[in-house]
C-alpha cells in the first residue's frame, strides 16, 4: 500500500480528482494523516457494489451514485467515490474511507454505513467488504 501526504489539496479534491496531481493515484493510495504521531493511525475502506439490473442510462446510474455518496457524506462525515465502474451501466460500486485511531470506531462507523447504504438505496447490495489499514 503507498502512503501519498498532500498539503494543498484538499481530500474531497483528490477524490475528486480535481488538480494535476490526481492522474497518477487511486482511491486507496490516498490517506491524510491527521492524528499526531504518537496515536496509531487507522484507514478503513469500506467498499460495497450494487446491482442496477433495470440499469438503461448513464443519468439513472448517476442518479443513484450521487444520492447515495451525498447522504452517506452528510450522515457519516467519510470520504466517498466510485471506483472502478464508471463503464459499466449495471454495476455500481462505492468506496467509503474514515481515519481514526480506534478499530472499534472504525468498524462501526463503516458497519452502520453499510446498514444504512443497504436501507436508503432501491436496487440490490451485491457485494460488501470493509478493510482496515494501520498506516505508520
Amino acid at each position: 500500500m503507498h502512503i501519498l501526504l498532500f498539503q494543498i489539496f484538499t481530500i474531497q479534491d483528490i477524490l475528486s480528482c480535481r488538480g494535476p496531481i490526481c492522474s497518477n493515484i487511486t482511491f486507496i493510495q490516498v490517506v491524510a494523516l491527521l492524528a499526531p504521531k504518537s496515536m496509531p493511525n487507522l484507514v478503513a475502506v469500506l467498499t460495497v457494489e450494487f446491482s442496477l439490473d433495470d440499469n438503461d442510462n448513464l443519468k439513472a446510474k448517476r442518479r443513484v451514485a450521487n444520492s447515495l455518496k451525498q447522504k452517506v457524506r452528510n450522515k457519516f462525515n467519510v470520504a466517498v467515490a466510485e471506483l472502478g465502474t464508471e463503464d459499466c451501466l449495471t454495476r455500481l460500486r462505492l468506496a467509503v474511507v474514515s481515519v481514526s485511531n480506534n478499530e472499534q470506531h472504525l468498524r462501526s462507523r463503516m458497519d452502520k454505513c453499510c446498514l444504512m447504504m443497504e436501507a436508503v438505496c432501491t436496487e440490490p447490495m451485491s457485494s460488501s467488504e470493509v478493510e482496515i489499514y494501520a498506516v505508520d
